[in-house]
């Protein structure tokens, strides 16, 4: 795919990107120009895997995390991380602390820049389309949302999304933020290019502007991966940007640490051959003298017996063990529900699955709504605080469609077992 020969990417050859996924893995999208091609390659792995993740992002990465935009109002007071500082755009990105928490603390140490998932917004059109204008709307429909950014002057002031149900729908969108942005934000600047970053969308008109469809990599037309790669790229273009903890001693000496852990490694290696020649030889003597055991022990009918026996003893023991071990907490875990859950709270539905590769965890999803936000974060740190209920966290929270003073909320924990 061709680029935009500018320069800002003069110095930039290789940007990364990451974006923590809300089923607990991580994604990354490196992109590396060469040839005026942007040449991708995306990987995903859990967060839980610690040092594959300092490997993979030990020269630092851009992490894109989901904001809600408001209005930029000259009163605003919240501090960073919950709103991106001094902000000059018409509407603000602000984060959900919560996660955002979580997040700095899976990647803590890698991270050179937070910017909004929404990013790729503006930065796709200008690093995939040849000559961009310095302002357009960029269009991107995914599952029944259409997600529209404004950008002027290279810069994204700001981003609105709509349900939609056909293009008529998206047109009528666009529309709409053409007048908030004319008559309520008073600006005269609104763009006359429309990008579609869809592969299969059919929009053709958009409130009048000129309609372009904007051709990527096919490695990008994965939701984690396109915003993973739109928050690589903001090295290269201004998009709105959120404080990181100041780790720059550990930025330091992260690579020549990497570098002596793998040198250890090596040399534990070789340290290894010489026991582990020995224990093929013990090994091997080991089994000639079982195989003399075994026979003597087959023309013993006495010994014969008594290992059948013990056999059945050995078998009801592991049945009794397991039967216990898979006991759960369902009874402890309603009674907990109804002593924490706030008056203006209420679940409507719980689910659960078994941790793959453990008979013992269960993962719980709870959801719900409430009057009030505040409510459902003091229902998580309840669930959090009880001693057998770990990782509770909130999943997404949105107002209902149909009741604006009430909102959705979904709530994903661990139960641990009665024998932990």
């Amino acid at each position: 795919m061709k680029t935009t020969s500018s320069t800002e990417r003069k110095n930039k050859k290789r940007v990364t990107g990451v974006i923590h996924t809300q089923d607990g893995s991580i994604v990354c999208a490196k992109l590396k120009i060469k040839n005026g091609c942007w040449k991708i390659k995306t990987a995903q792995w859990p967060v839980s895997k610690v040092f594959k993740t300092a490997l993979t992002l030990s020269n630092g990465a851009q992490s894109a995390l989901h904001a809600q935009w408001h209005r930029t109002l000259p009163d605003a007071e919240l501090e960073p991380p919950l709103r991106a500082p001094n902000s000059d755009t018409a509407l603000t990105p602000y984060l959900d602390p919560q996660r955002t928490s979580i997040i700095l603390e899976a990647l803590s140490g890698q991270l050179t820049s937070i910017v909004t998932e929404d990013s790729f917004l503006l930065t796709f059109p200008l690093a995939f389309r040849k000559e961009a204008p310095p302002s357009f709307l960029s269009v991107f429909c995914e599952d029944g949302i259409v997600t529209f950014g404004v950008v002027t002057a290279r810069k994204l002031e700001a981003v609105f999304s709509f349900p939609q149900s056909g293009v008529s729908c998206v047109e009528a969108s666009a529309a709409r933020i053409r007048r908030y942005w004319v008559h309520v934000l008073k600006r005269g600047d609104f763009p006359q290019k429309a990008f579609v970053l869809d592969r299969d969308s059919k929009i053709s008109e958009c409130d009048g502007l000129e309609v372009e469809k904007l051709t990527l990599p096919k490695e990008l037309y994965d939701s984690s991966a396109m915003k993973a790669a739109g928050a690589a790229l903001t090295a290269l273009y201004h998009a709105p940007a959120f404080k990181v903890p100041d780790e720059r001693r550990f930025k330091i000496h992260r690579p020549l640490l990497l570098k002596a852990a793998a040198v250890l490694l090596c040399v534990s290696l070789v340290t290894a051959l010489v026991p582990a020649a020995a224990n093929i030889h013990a090994e091997r003597k080991l089994g000639r003298s079982e195989n003399i055991y075994n026979t003597k022990l087959n023309e013993n009918k006495a010994l014969q017996n008594l290992e059948k026996t013990a056999g059945e003893l050995s078998a009801k023991v592991l049945s009794i063990k397991k039967t216990y071990a898979q006991s759960s907490r369902w009874g402890n875990l309603l009674q907990l529900l109804g002593e924490i859950k706030p008056d203006d709270l209420f679940l409507e539905r719980l689910g659960s699955d078994q941790i793959q590769g453990s008979e013992n965890r269960v993962r719980i999803a709870l959801s719900g709504w409430s009057r009030s936000e505040t409510s459902v974060t003091e229902f998580i740190s309840s669930l959090q605080k009880s001693g057998f209920i770990s990782g509770a966290s909130l999943a997404s929270i949105e107002r209902d469609a149909k009741n604006k003073n009430i909102c959705r909320f979904r709530v994903l924990c661990t139960m641990q077992p009665q024998n932990d």
